[in-house]
């Protein structure tokens, strides 16, 4: 009785043992998931924060070029239209000048003629 006693308490102690070494190791584990569960969250606040500063200097990017590329083209219209009215201006010229040259020359003509 006295030996199954003694083998019970040797396993009962063993068995203990091996049940501290398990929760120390958990323990362990534990300590570290947790210590990496933070870094993780730090990550993501970080993450988080830089992308909403990303996207709110790109908007600010964004609409600034807008605004320019914007200007830039109505500059553009401006200026096709200044061309265009430039180029009727020119035309209507040139056709005055046509006009009076033929005048001229056709007075030239009478005199030649005459």
């Amino acid at each position: 009785q006295r030996k199954l006693t003694d083998r019970t308490a040797l396993l009962t102690n063993a068995h203990m043992a091996v049940l501290d070494n398990f929760w120390a190791k958990m323990d362990t584990a534990t300590e570290e998931f947790t210590s990496k569960v933070a870094v993780v969250e730090q990550l993501a606040d970080l993450h988080t924060k830089h992308k909403a500063k990303f996207e709110s200097k790109m908007e600010e990017f964004i609409q600034t070029n807008l605004s320019a590329v914007q200007v830039k083209a109505k500059e553009l219209q401006e200026f096709k239209e200044a061309a265009h009215a430039m180029k009727l201006e020119n035309n209507a010229e040139a056709i005055t000048h046509i006009a009076e040259f033929n005048a001229r020359a056709k007075k030239v003509q009478k005199l030649f003629t005459s």
